[in-house]
């Protein structure tokens, strides 16, 4: 296994435990995306990584409707995605973005992962889970997004302006530029090592 698939199954799997561990009366609960329920934040992700990645390629068995079988919904499109990692031809090919031309394992790395990351905290905490993120992805996205430029961050108005978290026990190199994106999540980490705080204060 690459260590992009590696990364992907460790990521993807926290979000599938928080998905199979919510309560039925949950999935209406709202979460911390302005305007969106527990359901909505599953629904998010299996609604645009089959059209973007199907239209690259990857071939999606019918997606159960997150209305009906939202478990069922991300499981079909966490496999299929992990299946396409463990096809060479399928993982080495090239896929463009509005950032950049790297292969598909790249793209769902940059992409995928990152925004199941970021949705896990939305998830648990809409629904009352555990919050506690994967530290290694933590520190990738840090280091990934606090390197881009504004300017390309903001294209296509994929983030909003940056927020800061407010937790005193914090030191001012401490808090990365981490952004979140309107219609997805707004974010912010605070790394220090008594807080480790996150939140999502809107879409």
């Amino acid at each position: 296994m690459s260590d992009i698939a590696e990364r992907y199954e460790r990521v993807t799997s926290q979000f599938t435990e928080r998905v199979r561990a919510v309560p039925a009366s949950a999935w209406n609960n709202p979460s911390p995306c302005e305007g969106w329920t527990a359901r909505d934040v599953v629904g998010h992700l299996t609604q645009w990584i089959p059209a973007f990645f199907g239209s690259h390629g990857v071939e999606f068995p019918a997606v159960p409707s997150v209305e009906d079988d939202p478990v069922g919904s991300w499981e079909t499109v966490q496999v299929t995605i992990a299946r396409a990692l463990a096809d060479p031809i399928m993982a080495a090919k090239q896929v463009e973005t509005p950032f950049s031309t790297q292969s598909l394992a790249e793209t769902v790395d940059m992409v995928v992962t990152g925004d199941v990351f970021t949705h896990t905290w939305d998830l648990a905490r809409a629904t009352g889970q555990s919050e506690t993120l994967d530290p290694d992805q933590l520190q990738r996205m840090i280091a990934g997004i606090g390197a881009m430029p504004d300017e390309v961050l903001r294209a296509e108005g994929m983030f909003g302006p940056p927020h800061r978290c407010s937790c005193r026990c914090r030191r001012p190199d401490e808090v990365p530029r981490l952004r979140g994106a309107p219609g997805v999540a707004t974010f912010v980490l605070c790394t220090a090592p008594k807080c480790r705080r996150t939140t999502s204060p809107r879409r």
